[in-house]
């Protein structure tokens, strides 16, 4: 039906509380020996790396890092273990690229990561991810969901969890903390608009369907079916499918709006199968990485409709919702209406080291068949509609819903 690259597990790192995260494995360089477990003013930690034939770091350098981890012992007003600052040192060589998507964590962060990644969630509803100001952003939030009860709004900054703050880089370990047992109390402090404000909500499981469809007429009485995805998982496809083969059999429709707006992304292999069955053979994108090995992404025969339609998307359209909106615009499919996408195009994965920790990190970025690449760009809409503030989705005031509804 397509055909492309399937990392294994390759679920993009967006975190959801209802979470997908990306799997594989592969080598660290200089990982053994910064993670010996030889205590830092040892000198062992920094000497090993120092004398490796490959190493990274200098002998001065090495030296200037130990250095400065005594400093902070001697100088900080509360103890500093040798623990802490091997920590602090691992997770400053994966913040050095300066990537939110790159990370490390320890061993009961990693095994906490991967708990999400498999079995029923407790959680309280929002898709969270850092953004491009080293912020954890709320991507979107899950109707229904606690965190929609409390009051908590797409666009709100996650600044700490029961007290603890916590930043871009650190989102594991919030995700990881506004998890619980059903029932339970978390406070979860939001950042909005400069102001700052707790929120008390209690954890539960929910599940929320990733598809829902429905009929709507646009302003001249035209029939028009209406997709909504929320996300990219595993029965996102099936689901997508079922809706729009109800929809080519219903007599007198004139057109389907796809709406991805608020999709924070998920399986990026579900977002291609969902271009096959709009869009006729061609190539959708590329996944290269830096050392010029490039991977296709293509649709192959499965087109299902030849009705028209038009795909909605914004800036909280993020990951796999850009790849199906790049799709449809590379293939010659129906219209993008909105605003420009999230911009972020990254492929990662995760690696578990014999010694328990792990890593988060970036392996390849996705670009356009024309090689303009998707991370930090995003995909512009063919038709711009910007929303008014305080329109809601799906609502009369959703401007882009109507100049969607106003295409057939």
């Amino acid at each position: 039906m397509f055909k492309m690259f399937r990392e294994v597990n390759a679920k993009l790192i967006i975190f959801t509380i209802a979470i997908f995260l990306a799997g594989s494995a592969a080598g660290v360089a200089f990982y053994s020996a910064l993670s010996a477990g030889v205590a830092p003013d040892s000198g062992n930690i920094f000497d090993i790396a120092a004398e490796s034939d490959d190493s990274v770091l200098s002998a001065e350098g090495a030296a200037r890092v130990q250095q400065l981890g005594k400093y902070l012992q001697d100088n900080y007003y509360l103890p500093v273990t040798d623990g802490a600052i091997e920590t602090g040192i691992l997770r400053g060589i994966f913040s050095s690229p300066g990537d939110p998507y790159t990370a490390y964590y320890t061993k009961d962060e990693f095994d906490e990561t991967m708990e999400r990644t498999h079995g029923e969630l407790s959680g309280v509803g929002l898709t969270l991810s850092a953004n491009k100001d080293g912020f954890i952003e709320v991507m979107g939030v899950v109707e229904g969901s606690p965190a929609d009860g409390a009051g908590i709004r797409k666009g709100d900054l996650l600044i700490s969890v029961d007290g603890t703050g916590y930043s871009g880089e650190q989102l594991a370990g919030a995700v990881g903390a506004a998890q619980g047992e059903p029932g339970t109390e978390v406070v979860l402090g939001i950042s909005r608009n400069g102001a700052i404000k707790d929120y008390k909500v209690t954890r539960a499981v929910f599940v929320t369907p990733s598809v829902a469809h429905e009929y709507m007429k646009n302003a001249v009485g035209k029939d028009i079916g209406y997709i909504r995805v929320s996300s990219f998982n595993d029965n996102t496809a099936t689901d997508f499918e079922t809706a729009l083969k109800e929809m080519n059999d219903k007599d007198g429709l004139a057109g389907i709006v796809i709406d991805v707006r608020g999709n924070a992304g998920g399986l990026v292999d579900k977002a291609i199968e969902m271009d096959d069955m709009l869009l006729d053979k061609g190539v959708i994108c590329y996944a290269e990485n830096g050392k010029g090995d490039r991977i296709e992404y293509a649709t192959e025969d499965g087109k299902l409709t030849d009705l028209p339609y038009a795909v909605l998307i914004d800036g909280t359209s993020v990951s796999a919702a850009e790849i199906f909106a790049l799709g449809v615009k590379a293939g010659g499919g129906g219209k993008l209406v909105g605003e420009t996408t999230y911009g972020k195009g990254l492929i990662q994965k995760l690696e578990k080291f014999d010694e328990g920790d792990g890593v988060r990190i970036t392996i390849m970025q996705y670009v356009a068949p024309d090689g303009e690449p998707v991370n930090g760009v995003g995909i512009a809409p063919d038709i711009e509609a910007p929303q008014p503030e305080g329109a809601e989705q799906g609502a009369d005031s959703d401007a882009q819903l109507r100049k969607a509804l106003s295409l057939f």
